[in-house]
């Protein structure tokens, strides 16, 4: 919001409002990914290593959320053009609806347990016996 806000603001740079929408998104996506693979995913993430797995992690998440920028502009922008909201309720709305494609998505794609690397997380006590 509030590189938004920096960027699209009348009292400050006066971008377009897509274009603030891509940049802020795109420093957002950055910043959730740093937090993403330190704190959600950080069981699965020290088992996958770093270096080329940490950029592949990221060109993966970054390309998902490429795409719910995409959604997340056109909803902006039908929100505050077509249907009058607020530029910062319309970009909240937005973002609410556009983090479970996000979220669902990366799980799924970019932070995946798959074989060994699921088993490895799943506590002895927890595996299911049969």
């Amino acid at each position: 919001m509030t590189v938004l806000w920096a960027l699209a603001g009348s009292r400050t740079v006066g971008w377009s409002l897509a274009l603030s929408k891509v940049v802020a998104a795109e420093a957002a996506i950055l910043n959730n990914f740093v937090w993403n693979d330190l704190w959600t995913f950080r069981d699965v993430d020290a088992r996958r290593g770093r270096g080329r797995e940490l950029f592949r992690r990221l060109g993966v998440f970054n390309l998902i959320c490429l795409a719910g920028i995409g959604w997340s502009v056109v909803l902006l922008q039908l929100q505050v053009g077509w249907l009058g909201f607020n530029i910062y309720v319309a970009n909240l709305i937005a973002i609410v609806l556009v983090s479970g494609w996000n979220f669902g998505l990366t799980l799924r794609f970019g932070w995946r347990r798959t074989g060994a690397a699921h088993q490895a997380v799943v506590p002895d006590s927890q595996t299911p016996r049969c």
